[in-house]
């Protein structure tokens, strides 16, 4: 299935994928501290990276109409994540995380830049 069709769509579809992917993300972060299976521990980061990635290339095309769209589209990801740690604050189990907030920016930059690249606009 290709994808680029769908992510190349502007306006409310566009957005309705961002927020469905938004409430994915939150979903994830509201799991319990004590139950996530310890063998997805070391995979933290690669799990961060990866849904950043996907955050990062469906907010390129919402800020195409920007001089700099990949700056919008890390500037989105990077204010989420920031609230994602926010948020796990209050979950019991979890913390705010300084290096999982960079890992989500690394992910949202590339995919960014590969929503750039595909030229999804």
């Amino acid at each position: 299935m290709n994808i680029i069709p769908y992510l190349k769509s502007r306006g409310k579809l566009n957005l309705l994928w961002i927020l469905v992917w938004m409430a994915v993300i939150f979903s994830a972060s509201s799991t319990r501290g004590s139950d996530i299976p310890q063998a997805v521990s070391p995979y933290s980061y690669l799990f961060h990276f990866s849904v950043y990635v996907i955050l990062g290339l469906l907010a390129y095309p919402f800020f195409s109409g920007w001089r700099r769209p990949v700056l919008g589209a890390l500037l989105f990801c990077v204010l989420y994540g920031v609230s994602d740690e926010l948020h796990q604050l209050f979950v019991p189990g979890r913390s705010f995380g300084v290096d999982d907030m960079l890992i989500d920016a690394a992910g949202g930059l590339v995919g960014a830049l590969i929503a750039r690249r595909l030229d999804v606009e």
